[in-house]
């Protein structure tokens, strides 16, 4: 499942690819964690076993993955934190480059999501936090 979700990931046509255990694929495109927070707010229970490939996950995106329950991940780039938690919550993790943090699109500070659930660790807290930064910030212009 998780090698369906990397294929159609690299192809370039969107940002995520979720893919159910029914192997109904769910993809979503956009910046940050939206495209993902969106397409685990409306699927989570479907998401259950599941595979996503996405092309960042840090913290933020790894709560929202704990907390679907999938069972396996792939990222382009991860953080240290998101491996430290996808490992707690045994959900099998593959990625090309580890990095300590996510940072801003300018490099100079933390990811604005990263620096918003760094201190949380209970995964229902945290997608509130996160539900609550998307509501209140419009959609981040594609570079």
């Amino acid at each position: 499942m998780i090698d369906r979700a990397v294929e159609l990931l690299s192809k370039g046509e969107c940002t995520v690819v979720a893919i159910t255990t029914s192997n109904e694929v769910i993809t979503g495109n956009g910046t940050s964690v939206r495209p993902l927070f969106e397409i685990v707010e409306k699927n989570q229970e479907a998401l259950s076993g599941g595979a996503v490939a996405d092309r960042v996950i840090g913290k933020a995106a790894a709560c929202l993955l704990c907390r679907s329950k999938v069972s396996s991940v792939f990222a382009y780039l991860m953080s240290e934190p998101a491996l430290k938690l996808l490992d707690k919550y045994k959900i099998s993790v593959s990625y090309e480059k580890l990095v300590k943090a996510i940072m801003n699109r300018n490099g100079t500070d933390l990811c604005p999501m990263e620096k918003t659930v760094a201190d949380v660790e209970d995964i229902n807290e945290c997608f509130e936090k996160i539900k609550e930064f998307i509501k209140s910030t419009p959609p981040p212009e594609r570079i």
